[in-house]
């Protein structure tokens, strides 16, 4: 954003801005006050220039240090002694923008920011080549409204027998944290399943319907040269995420899965990281004629049959691609979260679709209008489940589904998690 900014206004080429990323980026690390204060001298020695100082994902560690709500080191409240330092605050030749797909850490009662002042993305924005009339933005609150259709495969669920199991397990180790069981629970959940689905069927029975049929929705190929799905499993803990991936990988070796489809460990520092033959594929179907080409980003693993384990405090905006069609919360403890911090995890799943999935959310209950054929087989095709949450008005008492594959056109399904 800030290099289009610049290249806008003359200040850069866009051949070289790239390149000069460092020289007007900071990051919010143990440099930041170093450059903040440089940046700070620059503009109180040039009173009569314009400072523009752009507060990207400025939703993000808002919370001050000295409020104890929560503690996650030397580096929390960076952002809030940044933005909200009285020499940021007195300057009057700084202009402060501040960026966010979630607003409502900075809409708070005692906001200094006046509403005159926020700026709505525009609502016909859309990617891709397709024209943004064909397509609409399915968010958070398409998601809430999605539990009034009626349909018999809802795209948000709740796993009732994996909290029942991980209940059971809680009252037997009362000792043990609840992440580390939850954790151990929802491997030992995938791995049976893999087995339940190819060596072991009596297996099933050991497999809640959710877990199983993500597993299968996964390893099911849609037949168009070996495209599918991905599966995102939400896992915050570093370590715990490592275990996740060497527990499925090692699965997957015995099984020989190996090229059905990939196990991505995916985070703020990790690369992504897949076996050959994977990114071969990848260059076959994008036409590249770059040997070296590998995926860099999420959207690069377009149509790849994968379960990516994505770790780290916050999903901090992520980009994925058309072929998400699950996204797994049931790791993450909707207990203490913000409103802010909950969406962050529930909007994973919030991507552009095609209008065609999605029935008129403008029509009421009470006329009694189903939904068409066609529409309800493309919903049947979407699912998941979600947190409890009275913000979001979720219906948790649906029936579980072992729903099947998915169009690319289908809203993302996915899974989630109370605790």
């Amino acid at each position: 954003m800030v290099l289009s900014v610049l290249v806008d206004l003359g200040m850069e080429d866009a051949s070289s801005a790239q390149q000069k990323a460092d020289k007007y980026v900071v990051r919010l690390d143990n440099e930041v006050h170093t450059r903040m204060e440089a940046f700070m001298r620059k503009v109180k020695q040039n009173p009569y220039t314009l400072f523009v100082l752009i507060h990207d994902n400025s939703h993000i560690d808002l919370t001050s240090a000295m409020s104890g709500s929560v503690s996650h080191g030397d580096l929390q409240g960076l952002a809030d002694r940044v933005v909200n330092s009285q020499e940021v605050l007195d300057a009057e030749n700084l202009l402060l923008l501040q960026v966010t797909s979630f607003p409502f850490t900075l809409q708070s009662c005692h906001s200094r920011i006046s509403i005159h002042n926020e700026v709505h993305w525009p609502s016909n924005h859309g990617p891709g080549p397709l024209s943004p009339k064909d397509l609409v933005y399915f968010g958070l609150k398409e998601y809430q409204r999605s539990v009034q259709w009626g349909v018999s495969s809802p795209i948000l669920r709740c796993d009732d027998a994996f909290e029942r199991m991980v209940n059971a397990l809680l009252q037997r180790h009362p000792h043990l944290h609840s992440m580390v069981i939850r954790s151990y629970l929802l491997i030992q959940q995938y791995t049976e399943a893999m087995m339940a689905l190819t060596a072991c069927p009596a297996l099933r029975d050991h497999v809640t319907p959710q877990t199983l049929a993500m597993v299968e929705g996964v390893m099911s190929s849609t037949g168009r040269g070996g495209r599918g799905h991905m599966l995102l499993v939400r896992v915050p803990s570093l370590q715990l995420a490592r275990l996740a991936r060497e527990r499925l990988e090692e699965a997957q070796h015995k099984l020989g899965l190996e090229r059905r489809f990939a196990v991505v460990l995916g985070g703020p520092t990790n690369e992504i990281s897949l076996a050959p033959h994977f990114c071969t594929q990848l260059r076959a179907w994008r036409q590249c004629g770059t040997e070296d080409w590998v995926p860099v980003t999420y959207e690069d693993l377009e149509d790849l049959p994968c379960i990516v384990i994505l770790t780290g405090k916050d999903p901090l905006g992520e980009t994925f691609p058309r072929s998400l069609k699950y996204c797994d919360l049931r790791l993450i403890d909707s207990s203490f979260l913000t409103r802010t911090a909950l969406e962050q995890e529930v909007g994973v799943a919030c991507s552009y679709v095609t209008r065609g999935v999605i029935p008129d959310t403008m029509a009421t209950a009470d006329k009694g209008a189903g939904l068409k054929e066609e529409e309800e087989d493309e919903l049947e095709r979407s699912g998941g489940g979600i947190m409890e949450s009275e913000e979001l008005q979720l219906d948790l008492d649906r029936p579980p589904s072992n729903g099947s594959a998915a169009t690319r056109a289908s809203v993302p399904r996915w899974n989630s998690l109370s605790s």
